[in-house]
């Protein structure tokens, strides 16, 4: 049996209320602006460069900043080679410039009227790591579901991740905003939702207004135009705008006005009553923090923006990456470029792309989009469409919910997880690890089940690249007391899978008594080793056909989802067992055995009570079984027909039916 351990930490949510969505539709003007092609290509170069510096400076202060940002006295590296150096040591690092390539990479390869899909599956299969609401999504994606981004499918929503990647958007929309939005509506919905998309639409919409203006505070407060007025991304940055205006000179007081009216996470389970903050608005705050205070001066923007601490290398990142489309490449000051210099060739690791390939590619998706959108593009200078930046459509996550309590249960090698709740909600932390990690990945499976009902049935992939990221959740549960259950299929090599019940041994030694969770709940007991003791007596005096009808009994529940508990198996098992003529003969006959203990089911589907293994108890058969069992027998009939026919194909085909791809083998 491979034995994977799960912790888990308990987040419970309450729900208050529910809101009202709206949407704006796209409007340009016929405004116009003119610029040379070297300058188009000067800035975005610009625009990449800046990004790239921006996450180098930041690298080894990420989230090592909750709460608190980063004093002036504490020396941030910057040298010669900097980032070539990072990109040899530390290549992951660049998450949220491969994310970013890979769209690019799409857009190349498909087109630019890409369908949705192609984003979605060309990052969920990529070989990089994913953290937050990436690694929701990718997971979410490779399991079918369509609404990856969406807070009810993932906890992580309103996570900065489609923020840190939205630059390719705005750097081949110059001047159209709206037309990065459309982009931003597509790709940024596959990982993220309100305030996450948000935040992505913003940051978007900056970069290519970078394009046509050279003043901060226009781009910064004409970009948010692009956001609708209710939404709590809008307020957050709006008051930024307002308090710098009120404090010109000290933005270590903006600070401590965000940290004072939006340091909260209500979302993400990471961050809940944590000093961890990676909600998409307050990190878009700190990189207009940077802008604003910075005005121009890409080094202080450098500097602003990674000292606010949190998400310290994305927000430096987006910071230098739309003041480098403002400035341009050429005029990004010497200090920054000498860390950048001889990185520019360098492939990204898991990607095809170096920055330099991304100068030319973006450069040839923007001269697409400006004619795409009724601009011009002559031999020495474009015609850029100017569009009049209008809002996305109001959608926000996790609307009247809010976190209530976090517990960490530090519980491993969990079986069956039981807990009660009172509100509406909760999310379950944890994670599939392997023990001995000489043997491969492996999945496991376990059941959510609420008030005892049946919710869902979840894949837990011990490897990293493709973990569920949360184990559970549910934020839409009428208010009051609920009780959660988890049970995890335990697999064996074969495939099959038993499930576990947790028990506890009375203090005389003399068997267990285990909780039943049904109406109302209450104690059962039961004797194991005697059970145990009698159940292998009579698989030894059948050949050990007995516990091989076990296991195949229960290949057949999993496969046809027959409801069905494994001890009940265990007992119909036995009891067919003790008077079957066939019980000792050897594995040929296990044809038979099937059909005739299919038939034994079928025949005997009405009674209610079965005798347990040495007559310890009975077991209730508490589901209709009677189809089932039907549908079986038959079906075994037909194989042991064609198997005498010597119709081999059919034999396999009818058998699989019944027990799954693994029973038997071709």
């Amino acid at each position: 049996m491979k034995t994977i351990g799960k912790k888990l930490v308990i987040v419970l949510i309450l729900f208050l209320a529910g809101g009202t969505m709206t949407s704006c539709h796209q409007q340009s003007s016929s405004v116009t602006n003119t610029m040379s092609t070297s300058q188009l290509l000067d800035k975005i170069k610009g625009g990449w460069a800046g990004q790239t510096i921006g996450v180098s400076f930041g690298s080894h202060t990420e989230f090592r900043y909750q709460g608190t940002f980063i004093q002036d006295y504490q020396s941030i590296p910057w040298h010669e080679g900097y980032v070539q150096e990072l990109m040899d040591s530390w290549p992951d690092l660049y998450d949220d410039i491969y994310m970013d390539l890979t769209f690019v990479d799409v857009l190349e390869r498909v087109g630019l009227d890409a369908p949705v899909d192609s984003f979605a599956i060309a990052f969920a299969t990529a070989d990089y790591n994913l953290w937050h609401a990436n690694q929701a999504a990718r997971y979410n994606i490779l399991h079918g579901v369509k609404e990856s981004g969406h807070w009810l499918f993932n906890p992580h929503a309103d996570d900065i991740d489609y923020q840190i990647e939205a630059d390719f958007a705005g750097l081949m929309n110059p001047g159209m905003p709206n037309s990065a939005s459309e982009i931003s509506d597509k790709i940024g919905h596959i990982m993220c939702y309100g305030d996450g998309w948000y935040g992505g639409v913003y940051v978007g919409a900056m970069y290519s207004l970078a394009f046509i203006s050279n003043d901060i505070q226009y781009i910064v407060e004409e970009a948010l135009k692009t956001i609708p007025i209710e939404s709590t991304f809008y307020q957050c940055i709006s008051d930024v705008i307002k308090w710098h205006k009120q404090y010109p000179d000290d933005w270590k007081q903006t600070w401590f006005e965000l940290q004072k009216h939006y340091s909260e996470e209500v979302g993400c389970p990471d961050g809940v009553f944590v000093p961890l903050d990676i909600d998409a608005k307050i990190n878009a705050a700190y990189i207009v923090l940077g802008l604003l205070y910075g005005n121009g001066d890409f080094t202080k923007t450098m500097e602003i923006s990674t000292r606010a601490g949190q998400d310290s290398d994305c927000n430096p990142s987006s910071a230098g990456g739309i003041l480098g489309v403002m400035l341009g490449y050429s005029q990004i000051p010497e200090y920054w470029m000498q860390g950048l210099r001889g990185a520019e060739a360098k492939k990204f690791k898991y990607t095809s792309l170096s920055l330099d390939d991304l100068y030319a590619i973006s450069y040839r998706h923007a001269l697409l989009m400006i004619e795409k959108n009724g601009g011009t593009v002559f031999d020495n200078q474009v015609m850029l469409p100017i569009q009049k930046p209008t809002a996305v459509r109001l959608e926000q996550c996790f609307e009247g919910v809010y976190p209530l309590v976090k517990k960490g249960l530090n519980c491993t090698d969990i079986d069956t997880l039981s807990f009660d709740i009172d509100g509406v909600g909760f999310v379950i932390r944890g994670e599939a690890i392997r023990r001995d990690y000489s043997q491969p990945d492996d999945i496991i499976k376990a059941k959510l089940y609420i008030d005892n009902h049946f919710v869902e049935e979840a894949e837990f992939p011990t490897s990293f690249r493709y973990r569920r990221l949360d184990l559970f959740w549910n934020y839409q549960l009428p208010n009051g007391k609920h009780n959660i259950k988890v049970v995890v299929d335990i697999m064996f090599s074969d495939g099959i899978k038993f499930e576990v019940v947790p028990a506890f041994r009375y203090s005389d030694g003399a068997g267990f008594c285990y909780p039943d969770t049904n109406n109302g709940g209450f104690w059962k007991s039961m004797d194991p080793g005697m059970e145990i003791g009698v159940f292998n007596y009579r698989n030894n005096e059948t050949n050990k056909n007995l516990k091989k009808l076990c296991r195949m009994a229960r290949a057949w529940k999993e496969n046809k989802t027959v409801l069905m508990s494994g001890i009940l198996i265990d007992s119909m098992a036995y009891n067919f067992m003790l008077s079957y003529q066939y019980a000792k003969e050897p594995f040929i006959y296990y044809d038979w055995i099937s059909r005739d203990f299919f038939k034994y089911v079928y025949d005997n589907s009405d009674k209610r009570y079965w005798d347990k293994p040495g007559g310890t108890g009975t077991v209730e058969r508490k589901y209709y079984i009677k189809d089932d069992a039907k549908f079986a027998y038959d079906k075994a009939c037909e194989a042991i027909e064609d198997g005498e026919k010597g119709f081999s194909f059919c034999w396999h085909n009818e058998w699989r039916e019944i027990y799954g791809s693994r029973f038997p083998n071709a």
